[in-house]
């Protein structure tokens, strides 16, 4: 699967020549040979590209849709969302807190077309934040995305932490999770005139509500 740390080195104009071609491969291994490690690795390229500005959350509705009409709305519903609480290392949840936050506050897709995933991508971004993630059983190990320590003889011994690999932070600007996501959504509601307000009292459960708006107060700029 394409690298995710390649992609911050290309625009969204270099990279829209070929990203259909992307991910009609991406739907085919779905669809022919669907595992664990590539529906978490499909996912976390999908919120990557949704929450950089480089690209965004329409800009991956609208590759998704070029490639089949419509399709958008099944692969989400059916695929990205209800398998997010698999994302367990903490810098794929913060790819998927930047992405869903992107999504709910700055999506034309999700605020038309595909309005009714809103309020359960609401849902699966306060299960992030709020939630431990979910841990599959007998799930085979990814070795690419792992550290050589936790796969190999090596766990048996004291690391040095001065040779440890860093994960690559893709988002460096999420330091508080929920702090940015109450921002960004204070920062979207004021864009659209107060659109937000309006689903979040319409379309949410009361626990969901008052947890969204706590997230927003806490700016101090609601």
């Amino acid at each position: 699967m394409v690298g995710i740390p390649v992609l911050t080195l290309v625009s969204s104009a270099a990279l829209q020549p070929f990203v259909k071609d992307i991910f009609i491969i991406l739907f085919t291994r779905l669809n022919g040979s669907k595992t664990e490690i590539l529906v978490r690795r499909f996912i976390r390229f999908f919120y990557f590209l949704a929450g950089k500005e480089e690209f965004g959350p329409d800009f991956v509705i609208g590759t998704i849709d070029s490639v089949q009409s419509s399709i958008f709305g099944q692969l989400y519903l059916g695929i990205v969302l209800p398998d997010t609480q698999k994302l367990t290392q903490p810098v794929d949840r913060k790819i998927a807190v930047a992405g869903l936050t992107k999504l709910i506050g700055f999506s034309d897709g999700l605020a038309g077309t595909y309005h009714r995933a809103w309020p359960n991508t609401v849902m699966v971004l306060l299960k992030v934040l709020e939630l431990a993630p979910v841990l599959a059983k007998d799930d085979p190990v990814d070795l690419q995305a792992a550290d050589i320590d936790d796969v190999s003889f090596g766990a048996s011994f004291a690391r040095l932490s001065t040779c440890k690999k860093r994960a690559v932070d893709e988002f460096p600007e999420v330091v508080n999770s929920r702090k940015f996501v109450g921002e960004k959504l204070v920062e979207a509601n004021t864009k659209t005139g107060g659109r937000l307000d309006s689903w979040i009292n319409d379309e949410l459960s009361d626990d969901a509500k008052a947890l969204l708006k706590k997230y927003m107060a806490s700016t101090g700029r609601v």
